[in-house]
């Protein structure tokens, strides 16, 4: 059995004044969106809290490499005010299960693998799995471990995608790109050109709190775009545009990691260099993280870069909107 998505619902049989009274007094979830709550018996955290964390706290390069989710252990027993958290993952045996009724159905043998919607607080989900023994419940999450991360992390990305284009998308502005540069990217409507004068081969626009920005950047086409060839152009422009910033190039201070990625990846249906890594300014000690795809467009090696300062706060969803952006890319064929 695969992890599939299934929502338990109360059923909408009699009037919406009966079903709207089944929400009544609901308050609505809490808890940051990176947050999951994990309810599991003692009795599995011995096999399951271990990977458990490690599929689920997975780490991202930003500034330094942080996780994307944070998760807190909790039992059944214990499960208090977590009632009203905005994920929760909750593991039980079923022949002995605490909160799996309350919850599901529970089969009289086989496993249980469902998602629950708004049963303790609004705009909440709950991931219920168990099976019959504590023993098969152990093999059962192992087995569907990375399939839960998936839907969760997809579920992290729908949310913040969302919230970014909240203002709506700028249409009439990738219009005019596409008219006058033969390319073009849709960006929300909260990004605003920067005032600054930019060279006449960038684009920029800005978005504050926390600071982004975004930058379309094209140079003739080199005989190679590999990246080497990209993370020069990114360099010579970067000093022109970002004054005193500096590309890292060395390990982090633990040596074990480094803190520029350059990878041959895709960007919307295309082949792309992929850059990520860490930006500094020596000179008012501040760093942030940048994002830059290059790309042939026509006769032109272009560079869609994303730089970001939100230090404070987590910077993995600030990514997700800018590469959100980036896979809006068109290039208008010169040729067609």
């Amino acid at each position: 059995m695969s992890f599939i998505r299934s929502t338990v619902t109360t059923l909408a049989v009699a009037s919406v004044a009966v079903v709207a009274s089944t929400g009544c007094g609901k308050g609505p979830a809490f808890g940051s969106d990176n947050a999951i709550i994990v309810v599991i018996p003692e009795a599995l955290e011995s096999s399951l809290n271990a990977p458990i964390l490690s599929s689920f706290e997975r780490t991202v390069l930003t500034t330094r490499y942080e996780p994307v989710f944070e998760v807190t252990f909790t039992t059944p027993e214990a499960i208090g005010e977590f009632t009203k958290w905005k994920r929760l993952v909750l593991i039980e045996a079923t022949h002995d299960a605490l909160l799996l009724p309350e919850l599901v159905d529970v089969p009289e043998s086989g496993e249980v693998i469902e998602e629950v919607h708004d049963k303790w607080a609004r705009n909440q989900t709950i991931h219920v799995l168990g099976a019959d023994t504590p023993a098969a419940t152990s093999a059962l999450v192992h087995k569907e471990l990375d399939s839960l991360y998936e839907i969760i992390h997809q579920d992290f990305v729908d949310y913040h995608v969302n919230r970014m284009w909240a203002s709506g998308p700028d249409s009439s502005l990738a219009h005019q790109m596409a008219e006058d540069l033969g390319l073009s990217i849709v960006l929300p409507r909260v990004y605003r050109p920067a005032q600054a004068s930019a060279p006449p081969d960038t684009r920029t626009w800005f978005n504050l709190d926390p600071r982004r920005v975004v930058s379309i950047h094209w140079v003739p086409l080199p005989a190679q775009i590999d990246p080497d060839t990209v993370l020069a152009v990114r360099e010579a422009w970067g000093h022109a545009i970002f004054p005193g910033d500096s590309i890292a190039m060395r390990p982090d201070t633990t040596g074990a990691r480094p803190r520029l990625i350059a990878i041959t990846s895709r960007l919307a249906g295309q082949p792309a260099i992929r850059l990520q890594g860490v930006w500094e300014n020596r000179s008012d000690v501040t760093a942030g993280v940048f994002l830059t795809y290059g790309l042939a467009c026509n006769d032109q090696l272009v560079l869609l870069d994303g730089n970001l300062y939100a230090p404070d706060r987590p910077k993995y969803p600030l990514l997700i909107q800018l590469e959100q952006i980036f896979e809006t890319f068109r290039c208008v064929d010169e040729a067609a």
